[in-house]
């Protein structure tokens, strides 16, 4: 009895540790664009920036997420961009990265009950801008670009599946701005394009 009273904590200690690991969150897909070619830049280097700041209440929610959408933007720039010129800087700064939530009506009572319907919209903007710098430091040519997208988040979803729902709306945002992104460049940066 005296040993079985010494391994019972021990045992607690051991079954504890298990049912924690058992509930740990799920990982999150991450967002990347390393796969993808790189747009090569005739330039010497490269500078990524956020002047964003997150406003860190409502309506603005994108600071609840496991990586914010801004952050997501700045690794886009450091991913897709090169340099191989000899002269000049590419300066790519994220202007805007917000995520608002607007509440949606619900139905309440004993009908609402058996619904399962959507409780707020959830739009995400991307705004970011790169300049061509001469060796002054002087801009002499910029393109950039501002996408936006919304989606409608059900009611009752978990942690983990609000962050999913965050994770996959902006994956939806980060693709749409990857292309218009590269077709600003393209368009207004065709002679530093290499």
């Amino acid at each position: 009895m005296r040993r079985f009273a010494r391994t019972l904590p021990a045992l607690v200690c051991v079954l504890l540790v298990a049912a924690c690991s058992t509930f740990q969150t799920k990982p999150r897909p991450e967002i990347t664009y390393a796969h993808k070619s790189p747009i090569a830049l005739n330039v010497r280097s490269l500078v990524v920036q956020s002047s964003y700041q997150a406003p860190g209440q409502p309506p603005n929610v994108e600071h609840r997420f496991a990586t914010p959408p801004a952050a997501i933007v700045e690794r886009w720039g450091h991913e897709r961009l090169r340099t191989i010129g000899t002269a000049g800087t590419a300066l790519f700064t994220v202007l805007s990265a917000p995520v608002t939530a607007q509440p949606l009506p619900v139905t309440k009572g004993f009908v609402g009950a058996f619904r399962i319907e959507s409780e707020e919209k959830l739009t995400i903007t991307l705004e970011a801008q790169l300049e061509i710098l001469d060796e002054g430091g002087n801009r002499v040519r910029l393109a950039s670009t501002r996408v936006t997208k919304s989606r409608e988040m059900e009611e009752g979803l978990t942690a983990d599946e609000r962050q999913l729902f965050w994770t996959e709306l902006t994956k939806l945002a980060m693709d749409s701005f990857d292309t218009e992104m590269e077709r600003a460049i393209q368009q207004y940066l065709s002679e530093w394009v290499l």
